[in-house]
């Protein structure tokens, strides 16, 4: 776990916990989206990635021009190739092969097929590069030059937006960059030095005020989010900050324990659990059981099949050389010598 932080990896698997849990619970209870619950556990999710996305950018250092370029690609198969790999995978599984076009097509409009915080993100980090290769000409200034960069691009979205020269309905998916850049800039802000002198009082304070707030933000303002955009913007960011609040507060108490190491190991894979639960479920029909114990029942047992799925497959690839690049797009293996030949890899690009 060497360089890893080890509470953001707690955080990531809690709020991919929360992301599985309503894409289940969407399929097996009937009125999920618009319940107190759905509003619940989607601010606990989703919106808790973009902050942690924002931490990690504050440890960032500048880029020069070998680095920017060689992040952008790295970055770019990590989140593209895996989308362009299950969606051929999915061609094979369900027999579409007659239909390849029309399969294409839907790569396209991945934002509304669960996928869009994956172009999101892409652009994003397109941004934020931009903006720390600045900083390695001001590197005293490289906070305000990542954070003025993304903001810039975040207004011309909102402008193009607003003016109908972009749609929301395409790949990029505009409307989730609207809405969740600024998170992403709270969390850059935020960073974690807040917490450096954390101790469990304070963790325990985080986690007790950022969860009541969160509930009664939500229970008094029902139709907060709808899917996965909000319905009510500023709520949504003050209910998501303190939901991120709890959530930092509940893992860095946990952290003080032996088993968190688990977690956290957990949390470093949280792309491949949500590509697996979503090769799972997506064909799943939609029972929208009104029957509050079947619906228990439905949900659990389908919660631990993405569990159960996620742990098989990454431990198999784990086994195979190339096997999880190949599915995810980033090295994780047994063997060492993959391990050292991207090393070697990086070390070449960065020397010159």
């Amino acid at each position: 776990m060497s360089g890893r932080n080890k509470t953001i990896d707690i955080c990531k698997c809690f709020a991919m916990t929360f992301i599985i849990l309503i894409h289940v619970l969407q399929r097996t209870t009937l009125g999920f989206n618009q319940s107190f619950v759905g509003s619940f556990f989607v601010v606990l999710g989703v919106p808790i990635f973009f902050f942690l996305s924002g931490i990690s950018l504050s440890h960032r250092k500048p880029l020069k021009p070998a680095g920017f370029f060689f992040d952008i690609i790295r970055r770019g198969v990590n989140y593209m190739w895996p989308v362009v790999f299950f969606l051929i995978l999915r061609v094979a599984l369900y027999n579409q092969w007659v239909d390849v076009p029309k399969a294409f097509e839907e790569f396209w409009e991945f934002p509304v097929m669960g996928l869009w915080f994956l172009w999101v993100l892409l652009w994003i980090n397109l941004a934020s590069n931009i903006g720390l290769f600045i900083a390695s000409i001001f590197p005293k200034y490289k906070k305000l030059c990542v954070f003025f960069v993304v903001l810039i691009s975040y207004a011309l979205i909102v402008i193009l937006r607003q003016q109908n020269i972009i749609h929301s309905n395409t790949f990029i998916g505009y409307d989730y960059f609207i809405a969740y850049v600024p998170i992403f800039l709270f969390g850059y802000l935020f960073g974690d030095k807040l917490f450096r002198f954390i101790n469990k009082w304070v963790s325990l304070a985080s986690l007790i005020i950022g969860l009541t707030v969160t509930i009664l933000i939500i229970y008094y303002s029902r139709g907060l989010v709808v899917v996965d955009l909000p319905t009510n913007i500023p709520l949504f960011y003050i209910a998501s900050i303190f939901a991120f609040l709890s959530i930092y507060g509940l893992a860095t108490l946990i952290e003080q324990y032996k088993f968190s190491k688990v977690i956290a190991f957990a949390g470093r894979f949280t792309l491949e659990a949500y590509f697996l639960h979503l090769m799972l479920i997506k064909n799943w029909s939609n029972m929208g059981l009104t029957d509050n114990g079947l619906a228990t029942g439905y949900t659990i047992g389908l919660f631990l099949l993405c569990v159960v799925n996620t742990v098989g497959v990454v431990t198999v690839t784990y086994f195979i050389p190339f096997g999880h690049l190949l599915m995810f797009g980033k090295s994780y293996s047994f063997y060492k010598f993959e391990k050292d030949f991207f090393n070697k890899i990086k070390q070449i690009i960065y020397a010159h």
